[in-house]
């Protein structure tokens, strides 16, 4: 018998968001025990709040609009189909400089919050 998640298709037009938090909201895409895909709205000018850092691996991907994104003290200006990875425990900060989106994977063990 097997114990893995049976697999699953989402349609963004029957996935509603949610909020996140004053300038952002979600709408998770994929969810497993091992895998978390989630797309960010951002308004214009949200940002993080200083560096940090996360225990576990990441990869996004800039779907809409324009993000400054400092990963280890490197700034750039990243665009619609511009992506990128951060190793865990690698600092890291984010802005928006125009309203828009972006695809985050992450590995298991946290929540996408």
């Amino acid at each position: 018998m097997s114990t893995e998640a049976p697999s699953r298709i989402t349609l963004a037009r029957e996935t509603s968001t949610q909020p996140v938090k004053d300038g952002v909201v979600k709408r998770v895409i994929a969810d497993s025990s091992t895998l978390s895909v989630t797309e960010y709205f951002w308004d214009k000018d949200h940002e993080t709040v200083g560096d940090h850092a996360h225990e576990w691996d990441t990869a996004n991907f800039i779907v809409s609009g324009t993000f400054e994104v400092t990963i280890g003290g490197r700034t750039e200006v990243l665009r619609a189909g511009d992506s990128y990875t951060i190793p865990r425990g690698t600092t890291r900060s984010m802005r928006a400089l125009e309203a828009g989106s972006y695809v985050l994977v992450m590995s298991r063990g946290h929540t996408h919050d």
